[in-house]
């Protein structure tokens, strides 16, 4: 499998596209979808998000926790505070 783009539609629904398959993953705010779009530039602080502190937080970890079900989500594992990727 290739890399996983998030395409958001124009009926508020995002689907990761891979290879030729796509995976609908849900409908989405515009918020929510505008903070997955900071997936594919460096990642995502999951403490950004998790415990959610307001509705588009909820709505992220959803997306997070759909795309883990199907497997098309990387976790780095780095030391507090940018002491490097362990």
């Amino acid at each position: 499998m290739g890399p996983v783009t998030l395409k958001p539609q124009a009926d508020g629904t995002i689907a990761a596209c891979f290879s030729d398959h796509s995976v609908k993953l849900g409908r989405f705010s515009q918020a929510a979808a505008a903070r997955a779009g900071s997936l594919a530039g460096g990642g995502l602080v999951l403490a950004s998000v998790v415990p959610p502190r307001n509705a588009v937080d909820t709505e992220v970890e959803v997306l997070l926790r759909r795309l883990a079900q199907h497997g098309l989500l990387e976790y780095a594992v780095a030391r507090a505070r940018g002491g490097g990727d362990v």
